[in-house]
C-alpha cells in the first residue's frame, strides 16, 4: 500500500506547488508597524465545519516590531516580528490546488475549507479538490459536491475515507523480463563440412566423399551459422554466450578452458562474428565440452537461470584424448553431472545419421533431443528451444509496500494470483513470476507487457487497465 499522510504543512506545501487553478482570497495586507499583532488562531485544524469562522485570526499579518502570536492547537507558532511580505492564510484556487489567490487580512481560513473548488481529493472525479476560497479546512477531503477540475483529473482507486483506508492512493508501476543465460556449445569438427541433408560433402574441396547433386546442397555449418544469427537477433530475453569444440586453437581432441565469447548482454555481435570467422576441423570431444561449459557457467555470478544448448552432428569421440576411440558415455555422464550443477542441456542434432541423442536430451532434463536435416530444422529448433529456455519472471520497478495487496497485468489484463495457472512471486516481492497459460503466452510472444498496480486495502482491482 502507498501511503499519503497530508498534514498542515503537507497541505500547505501542495497549495504552493500544485498550481492548478486561479484563485479567490480576500485582499491581504501587511501590517508593518510594532504591535499590530492579533488574536491566537483559536480552532484546530481538521475540523469539517464548512463556515467562514472555521480558522479564524483577527489579524494573522506580520506586524513590524510585534510580539509573536501562536496557534492555540495544539502546538505554539511564532508569527514573530518582521517586516515585508504577503501573509499565510488565504492561499488556493478555485479549480484545484491552486497558486491564485491572496491573504486574507485576518483569516489564515477565509473561507469554505478543502473542496470548494474542485472535488475532494480521491473522490470519484478526481485528486483534487483544493484549498477552497481562501483556507485550510472546511470540508471533507473526500467530499464530491463542490465543483470544479482536481489535481489529477481522473482520480484514484477508492477515497480516503472510504473502502481504500485512510490516506491510500494506488501507485502503478512497470515489470522488466528477467533474462536467461545461454551457453551456446557447438560442434565444429570436420564432418560439418557435410551436406545437412546427407553425410556427403557439398564441394570437392571439403574432401570426400562428394554429394552427387550439388545443386541445393547446403552444408551444415553455413546453415548452423545463419540460424544462429536469426535467432540471437530475435531474443532479446536471453543472454548468449559461444563454446565451440573443438577449440580453435590445439590438437584434434583440446578443448580449452572457458569460452570464446563470455554470456553478456552485449555478446550477440561477438558471436556472430566469431562463427563467421572459424571453419569445421578436428574431431568431437563432446565430454571434455560440456564438462568446460558447466566449469564456466558456475562462474557466472548473476541470478539468472542458467543453460546449455549442444549443437552436433555425430557420435563423440576423444575418450582418452584418443580421436579413435568413441565416448557416448563419457558425453551422458558430463551432461548428466551438468544437470546436476543446475544447467538444462538442450541438444539439437545436425545431419541423417546423429546417434544417441535422445539419450543426451534426456540426462540434460530436456526430454527428446530436436533433429535438424534442412536448414529450416534448425531455424525451428533453435526457436523452440529459446523459446523454452526464456524465462517467464518479471522484476518490478518498485518493491511493493503491502505484498498483500499487488495486482498484476499482462497486456493490461488482471492475471489471478495462482501459481500454477496465473502469477506468484518469486525468490523475493519484486520479481513475480507467470505459469500455465500465461507463460505460454509471453513464451509464444504473444504477450510481453507487464504491470502491476500496488493497491488499497479492500479495494478491489480493475480487471483492465486503460
Amino acid at each position: 500500500m502507498v501511503k499519503l499522510r497530508l498534514g498542515f504543512v503537507s497541505l500547505l506545501a501542495l497549495s504552493v506547488l500544485a498550481g492548478c487553478g486561479s484563485g479567490s482570497g480576500h485582499p491581504g495586507k501587511l501590517d508593518g508597524a510594532a504591535g499590530a499583532g492579533g488574536s491566537a488562531v483559536d480552532t484546530a485544524v481538521g475540523s469539517d465545519t464548512r463556515d467562514a469562522r472555521d480558522l479564524q485570526a483577527q489579524d494573522a499579518s506580520m506586524g513590524g516590531a510585534g510580539g509573536s502570536r501562536r496557534l492555540d492547537a495544539p502546538i505554539p507558532f511564532d508569527v514573530g516580528a518582521g517586516a515585508g511580505g504577503a501573509g499565510v492564510g488565504g492561499q488556493s484556487g478555485s479549480g484545484g490546488l491552486g497558486s491564485g489567490g491572496s491573504t486574507s487580512s485576518g483569516d489564515l481560513d477565509g473561507g469554505k475549507g478543502i473542496g470548494s473548488g474542485g472535488r475532494g481529493i480521491d473522490s470519484a472525479a478526481g485528486f483534487g479538490g483544493g484549498f477552497g476560497s481562501g483556507g485550510l479546512d472546511g470540508g471533507r477531503l473526500d467530499r464530491a459536491s463542490e465543483s470544479g477540475g482536481g489535481l489529477d483529473g481522473g482520480g484514484f482507486d477508492g477515497s480516503l475515507d472510504g473502502d481504500g483506508g485512510a490516506n491510500c492512493v494506488v501507485m502503478q508501476v512497470a515489470a522488466s523480463r528477467v533474462p536467461a543465460d545461454v551457453l551456446l556449445l557447438l560442434d565444429r569438427s570436420a564432418s560439418m563440412n557435410y551436406s545437412i541433408a546427407q553425410d556427403c560433402n557439398c564441394t570437392s574441396t571439403a574432401g570426400s566423399p562428394v554429394c552427387a547433386d550439388l545443386s541445393s546442397c547446403t552444408a551444415r555449418w553455413p546453415a548452423l551459422t545463419a540460424a544462429v544469427d536469426t535467432t540471437l537477433t530475435a531474443s532479446t530475453a536471453i543472454h548468449w554466450g559461444l563454446k565451440l569444440f573443438a577449440s580453435p586453437t590445439g590438437d584434434s581432441c583440446f578443448v580449452n578452458a572457458g569460452v570464446e565469447v563470455p554470456i553478456s548482454a552485449a555478446s550477440v555481435p561477438i558471436i556472430q562474428s566469431q562463427m563467421a570467422s572459424v571453419s569445421p576441423a578436428n574431431d568431437t570431444p563432446t565430454a571434455a565440452a560440456v564438462a568446460a561449459a558447466a566449469t564456466y557457467l558456475k562462474t557466472v555470478a548473476d541470478v539468472n537461470s542458467k543453460a546449455i544448448l549442444l549443437a552436433t552432428d555425430g557420435e563423440p569421440n576423444c575418450a582418452g584424448g584418443k580421436a579413435t576411440t568413441a565416448d557416448v558415455a563419457g558425453a551422458v555422464a558430463a551432461i548428466a553431472a551438468a544437470k546436476g550443477a543446475g544447467f538444462l542441456v538442450y541438444v539439437i542434432g545436425i545431419g541423417p545419421s546423429v546417434f544417441n541423442l535422445d539419450s543426451f536430451a534426456r540426462a540434460g532434463g530436456t526430454g527428446d533431443y530436436y533433429p535438424a536435416t534442412s536448414p529450416q530444422d534448425l531455424t525451428n529448433a533453435l526457436k523452440a528451444i529459446t523459446t523454452a529456455v526464456a524465462t517467464c519472471s518479471f522484476t518490478l520497478t518498485t518493491v511493493p509496500p503491502d505484498a498483500s495487496n499487488v495486482a498484476v497485468y499482462l497486456d493490461k489484463s488482471l492475471v489471478p494470483e495462482d501459481a500454477s495457472n496465473g502469477w506468484s512471486f518469486g525468490a523475493n516481492n519484486q520479481t513475480v513470476v507467470f505459469a500455465g497459460s500465461y507463460c505460454a503466452a509471453i513464451a509464444s510472444g504473444a504477450a510481453s507487457n507487464v504491470q502491476a498496480l500496488f493497491g488499497c486495502l479492500g479495494a478491489g482491482a480493475p480487471p483492465v487497465l486503460p
